[in-house]
């Protein structure tokens, strides 16, 4: 490690990777990324989510801090490559969306997700991989949906009779 780096446990440095193991219930590596910018080229992001649960809190916290850390890495980073990787205990679209925020990201991203350890899916992120997901999904009588900012989800007819 070069010095005048402050050792972090979520952070580990290797021939200009840096990977962030980020803590979902208590990550504050957002504040110790930056000192790694000269020298860092490539970005590995992992995330293991807990159980999935009807509170998005946790959800909602994470996507401001990935907000932060995205900023972080387009300002004060020269990177050529990244990747995204999801460790999900049971298959939630809901944070499987958490990965969009990574679209954000200025160079190529490639986002992996598994489920229970098992890889579900290796994307290029720039691809429409999203609303395929979603699409997939909602073929129990759902349709798909974009927000204003081209985000897709599902929509059901509840006035069906």
């Amino acid at each position: 490690m070069a010095s005048g780096i402050i050792w972090h446990s979520e952070l580990s440095y290797s021939h200009g990777t840096l990977t962030i193991n980020y803590d979902y219930e208590d990550s504050d590596v957002k504040y110790y990324i930056s000192q790694y910018a000269p020298t860092t080229r490539e970005i590995v992001f992992n995330i293991c989510f807990p159980e999935p649960d009807n509170d998005n809190s946790g959800l909602r916290r994470l996507e401001q801090d990935l907000s932060e850390i995205i900023e972080t890495l387009n300002d004060e980073f020269d990177l050529c490559r990244s990747d995204v990787i999801f460790w999900l205990r049971e298959y939630d679209i809901s944070q499987i969306s958490c990965a969009l925020e990574f679209r954000h990201l200025r160079m190529q991203t490639v986002f992996e997700y598994y489920v229970r350890g098992y890889c579900q899916e290796t994307v290029d992120m720039d691809s429409d991989w999203y609303a395929e997901l979603i699409g997939s999904h909602c073929s129990d009588g759902s349709s798909t949906d974009s927000d204003s900012d081209g985000e897709v989800y599902c929509t059901r007819d509840t006035n069906s009779d």
